[in-house]
C-alpha cells in the first residue's frame, strides 16, 4: 500500500473533499466533485491529501455528500485534521467529470450561463460562469445548491443575494 503523502498514484482521480468530522470514531463526510462516487464501497482503496493510500471501511451515501471511515483515521481529531483535503480514487472512465469549460450552467432548471474556468484552492473551488444576463460572476464549486451532472453545472436553489438579480 502506498502511504507517500506526496501524491496519489497513478490512475486515482480527484473525487471529493473530506468535509466535517461524523461522530467520534474518525468518520468524515466526503464533498463529491462531479463524479459517480456511489460506485465507490467498502474495500476500495482512496488516497487523501495528507495521509496517503487509506482504504473504504464503511461508506453510507447522504443526499449532497457520503459518510466514510477509512482504515488509517481512527478518531474525530484526526478526521477534523484532514477537513477541506483532496480525495482520489481509482474510478471507471465514464464517472470522470469532463473538463468543465464550456459547459451549461442551469439554475432552477432554466439555462443561466455557460462555465468559463475553475479558480480557487482546493479548500475553496470557484466557478467563473459567463450568465446570459449579468456577465461574469463568481459561484461555488461546492455547496448543498451545487449539483454536477453530465448534461452541466446546476445551481438549485442558491442562497438569497448569492446570484446578482
Amino acid at each position: 500500500m502506498n502511504r507517500n503523502p506526496k501524491g496519489p498514484p497513478d490512475g486515482f482521480v480527484p473525487v471529493g473533499r473530506v468535509g466535517k468530522a461524523h461522530g467520534l470514531k474518525g468518520r468524515f463526510r466526503l464533498q463529491a466533485d462531479g463524479l459517480n462516487v456511489e460506485r465507490l464501497a467498502p474495500g476500495d482503496p482512496v488516497w487523501l491529501d495528507g495521509l496517503g493510500e487509506a482504504v473504504i471501511e464503511t461508506w453510507e451515501p447522504r443526499a449532497s455528500f457520503a459518510v466514510v471511515q477509512v482504515d488509517r483515521v481512527r478518531d474525530a481529531d484526526h478526521a477534523r485534521m484532514l477537513l477541506h483535503h483532496s480525495v482520489y480514487a481509482v474510478v471507471a472512465d465514464e464517472d470522470v467529470q469532463p473538463d468543465p469549460e464550456g459547459m451549461p450552467v442551469i439554475l432552477n432548471g432554466q439555462p443561466f450561463g455557460e462555465i468559463v474556468r475553475l479558480l480557487g484552492s482546493d479548500a475553496s473551488p470557484l466557478v467563473e460562469v459567463d450568465t446570459e444576463t449579468v456577465g461574469r460572476i463568481l459561484v461555488p464549486a461546492v455547496a448543498p445548491y451545487v449539483h454536477w451532472r453530465p448534461d452541466g453545472l446546476h445551481l438549485e436553489d442558491p442562497p438569497e443575494g448569492l446570484l446578482p438579480s
